[in-house]
């Protein structure tokens, strides 16, 4: 079914559907006859005016509906990180911080932080491809299968990280099926402010930095440098990473204001390869791949106006950004030697009504987004590239309008409406040397060019709503459909050796989402997030061991809970827990002669843990001393690829970390030293958090997590 069609649901899902549609009304209706009009618009409201609990209820937030919004509003249950927090952790990456604050499940073939696949909602396999990942609200996702390269966000320039779980479809189109991760950037501070820090730790790991921010009149500035280095924990897992951002931003008049973005990266590392179960018995820090490396640059540079008219009723918004990543690819491993180039363009004007009627608000958001990709790839059959076996060219053009409105019944109750309309057209140009033959066995591949291109064209939309019976309760309910486009290298092949094919049959993903949830303080210092959901998707897609294809419906059903509990300025205790059943729906029989794994109903999706738990907690001892530590659980998954579930699983794993951070202000509080210590993986846990099955292997390959950590850390901000 498309995902307009929902007609075509199960009776079960169906009733679900109507169910919350009905509950929808009746809670806005219950609210708007339990309270009094208050006639309070978003723009009056003042958290400083209400008591300590309202001031934590009333966080702004941007990337749920693409304008600022209080929390409060939002039919999802919203995590924001904030930089300082981020700072404090003393991570060494935007993952681990991620991991830890807001309980995502991320995994890596190796202890890179820019190869970490992210997962929210439980879809295992290019997991993070359905995961919108921005910073400032432009997209990271690369049209191809690859993963976002987390080094390009120094955490010295993070402002706060906003975590949308759930589907946006609706809002942010491709991508945004499990979540939105949206990491915002220092601007210009009114107090000019730098930071010196650096950090040490285990197998050659080094990282240092700086930044700074100010403003001067109407002009706000700031910048960062960072430049990150490790041997790795295995052999051949090295990598070296530099990076340095810029952000401008100019007040030209009280209704416009012109910024700018930019950062450049460099970033080379090793790949060591999996490891059979045998090679992990013998040593888990060896390297298979002892020739397999990637070297990437990219630059990124974002810029445009926003502009604020009658008193900020009117808001218009103009968003142009480029992106150019230049990747060059040594695996010899797989015989191959590559050189990618990846260009995308976009371009995003976005119009915001903000307007009140009685003791209603309405915020209206609509506007365009459309990007183009251009990926230009040369293959070649040796390390110093002389022989050249072929190229790919291929565009990816996208287009989508889309609009959400939301009318609030004084900061009581809120409803929101949305729909978005997609269009992406996928085009490949080939040229491929082919093979030569061995006869009389093989008569080769000659010399191909082909040209071949699809169209493909979803609609999906969102239907929330959230009540706030009290100032310290907030009960919320939304229904969206989603879609997601095939990523270039799922519709097409383009590997050359005369095996390049276009994948015509393949057509996008799609589904419906159905959500609910609350958030309750029930007294001073304490949260705690519920979160209930079931994603049914049609159509997801994954490799059968031959090439891409659309499955038959699978359904992704769980609860996540968040609680957080501050007590004075003494200890702060938080936990995140997700409980996840990811399952294939109908039978698949596969292909045996052709190595495609079967699936049954009710079979596990690979790659997702049913249980997830993170309890952290800070001591402070003084004022200036705190203890840190944190408890992680993850259950036991099934390999990559056993969709049948005949592997024995990747076991369970448990990890205990464990840190002291010391701040100290010289006198006038305008120079802070903060000095931090800890230790990963307190325990040496062994194990691995990625696996695949493998034919040739009865017991799978596995890529083995980094053991025992320790790190030292010293920052300095003036």
């Amino acid at each position: 079914m498309t995902v307009g069609s929902i007609h075509s649901a199960p009776d079960r899902f169906r009733a679900i559907r109507n169910t919350l549609h009905i509950t929808l009304a009746a809670l806005l209706t219950s609210a708007a006859w339990a309270q009094e009009p208050t006639g309070i618009s978003p723009a009056t409201e003042t958290p400083a005016d209400a008591g300590a609990t309202e001031e934590r209820r009333e966080t702004i937030v941007v990337t749920a509906t693409r304008a600022e919004t209080t929390d409060r509003r939002i039919p999802s249950n919203v995590t924001v990180i904030g930089g300082e927090e981020i700072a404090e952790g003393g991570y060494t990456s935007l993952p681990q911080a991620l991991e830890k604050k807001a309980g995502l499940h991320f995994r890596s073939f190796s202890d890179n932080p820019s190869q970490a696949e992210v997962d929210i909602r439980g879809f295992g396999e290019n997991s993070h491809g359905r995961v919108l990942v921005m910073v400032n609200g432009r997209k990271l996702n690369r049209p191809d299968m690859a993963t976002v390269n987390w080094l390009q966000i120094p955490l010295r320039n993070v402002e706060k990280v906003e975590v949308i779980r759930g589907a946006n479809t609706a809002l942010y189109g491709d991508h945004a099926v499990g979540g939105v991760i949206n990491v915002i950037t220092k601007r210009g501070s009114e107090r000019p402010e730098c930071e010196v820090s650096g950090q040490i730790g285990s197998y050659g790991y080094y990282d240092a930095g700086a930044s700074a921010s100010g403003r001067l009149g109407k002009l706000g500035a700031s910048a960062s440098v960072d430049v990150q280095s490790s041997d790795g924990y295995r052999e051949r897992s090295a990598y070296d990473a530099t990076s340095a951002t810029l952000g401008l931003e100019y007040a030209a008049t009280d209704w416009l204001t012109a910024y700018f973005d930019g950062s450049v990266t460099k970033n080379d590392y090793e790949l060591p390869g999996a490891l059979t179960a045998e090679q992990m018995r013998e040593d888990r820090r060896q390297a298979i791949n002892l020739e397999d490396d990637v070297a990437e640059q990219q630059l990124y540079a974002d810029w445009g106006l926003r502009s604020s008219f009658l008193d900020g009723t009117h808001k218009f918004d103009a968003d142009f950004a480029f992106a150019h990543r230049d990747i060059e690819a040594n695996t010899a491993s797989w015989l191959t030697w590559t050189d990618q180039i990846v260009d995308t363009w976009s371009i995003s004007p976005k119009y915001t009504l903000e307007t009140n009627f009685g003791s209603f608000h309405e915020q209206l958001v609509a506007g365009v987004d459309w990007s183009r990709d251009e990926l230009a790839i040369d293959r070649y059959n040796d390390l110093d590239r002389t022989l050249w076996q072929g190229q790919a060219d291929i565009t990816r053009d996208s287009l989508a309008p889309f609009v959400r409105n939301t009318l609030s019944y004084g900061k009581w109750a809120s409803l929101s409406l949305g729909g978005r309309w997609g269009e992406s057209e996928i085009t490949v140009e080939t040229e491929d040397m082919g093979t030569p033959g061995f006869p009389p066995f093989f008569p080769g591949i000659p010399h191909v060019r082909t040209e071949d291109s699809k169209t493909h064209r979803e609609c999906a939309y969102h239907i929330g709503a959230t009540v706030n019976p009290i100032e310290q309760v907030k009960v919320f309910a939304k229904y969206d459909t989603i879609y997601r486009f095939p990523f270039t290298d799922e519709q097409a092949v383009y590997v050359g050796y005369g095996l390049n094919s276009f994948n015509f049959d393949l057509e996008p993903e799609t589904g419906e989402s159905l959500e609910a949830g609350l958030e309750v303080e029930p007294f001073n210092g304490a949260s705690i997030q519920l979160t209930w959901f079931e994603m049914k998707m049609e159509g997801e897609i994954a490799w059968d061991g031959y090439r891409n294809v659309n499955l038959d419906d699978t359904l992704h059903t769980g609860v996540e809970i968040a609680a957080d509990y501050r007590y004075r300025d003494i200890a702060r205790l938080s936990v995140n827990y997700t409980w996840l059943d990811a399952e294939f729906e109908r039978d698949y029989l596969g292909d045996p002669l052709l190595g495609v794994p079967k699936h049954d109903a009710g079979d596990r999706i690979p790659l997702v843990p049913e249980h997830k738990l993170t309890v952290a907690a800070e001591v402070n001892v003084t004022r200036a001393l705190v203890l840190l530590g944190a408890y992680n659980y993850t259950s036991d998954m099934l390999l990559g690829g056993d969709d049948d579930n005949v592997y024995a699983p990747l076991d369970e794993y448990t990890t205990v970390d464990f840190g002291v951070r010391y701040t100290h202000k010289l006198p006038g509080d305008k120079v802070e030293i903060q000095a931090t210590i800890g230790v990963d993986n307190v325990f040496d846990e062994e194990y691995a958090p990625m696996g695949f099955a493998s034919s040739f292997y009865p017991d799978g390959v596995f890529y083995p997590a980094v053991g025992r950590t320790y790190k030292a850390g010293l920052s300095v901000k003036f």
